[in-house]
């Protein structure tokens, strides 16, 4: 089961204690934040349910986000009736049926972030760059004319001295 390709969709502006001047509202477009705000992060689209699904299990709240007891895991995977949830358009699109979504977002939360993940995302927000697949951030570093990958950590290392 497969999760279906958004495309070009807009990232979201996500809060991080960061510095860009710019948020991205679409692809092709991006909007200065003001200065009262919290600074923006890049961030892709499609790793962000899973993300907040997997939040609690995270900071250690719950063993798995379905035992979260605010978390929407058991009615998106599970298909436990919640009056208060309303689906969202992404979820629909899983699949054709009750059975089909909740199978594919099963599959989709226990296939795509892992601690190689967790902290791919950390030392990104950390050092104030785009998160999300390389297409994504090539498109944001020719919007923006940044850098938006993340680098390593400490000094680059010495060029090499010939020694005679």
């Amino acid at each position: 089961v497969q999760v279906p390709d958004r495309g070009a969709d807009a990232p979201r502006c996500a809060r991080a204690p960061a510095r860009p001047a710019y948020a991205a509202t679409s692809v092709n477009e991006l909007t200065p934040c003001s200065e009262n705000e919290p600074d923006p992060l890049f961030v892709e689209n499609e790793p962000d349910p899973l993300f907040v699904e997997l939040n609690p299990v995270r900071a250690h709240l719950a063993a798995s986000p379905g035992d979260y007891r605010w978390s929407s895991y058991r009615y998106n995977a599970d298909g436990h009736p919640d009056r208060i949830l309303t689906p969202h358009p992404e979820y629909q699109a899983l699949g054709r049926s009750d059975v089909e979504r909740t199978a594919a977002y099963t599959a989709f939360v226990r296939e795509c972030i892992g601690p190689a993940e967790d902290d791919s995302l950390r030392l990104t927000t950390q050092q104030q760059r785009a998160w999300g697949p390389e297409r994504f951030k090539s498109q944001i570093e020719a919007l923006t004319l940044r850098a938006v990958h993340v680098r390593p950590r400490g000094r680059p290392p010495r060029a090499p001295q010939h020694r005679q």
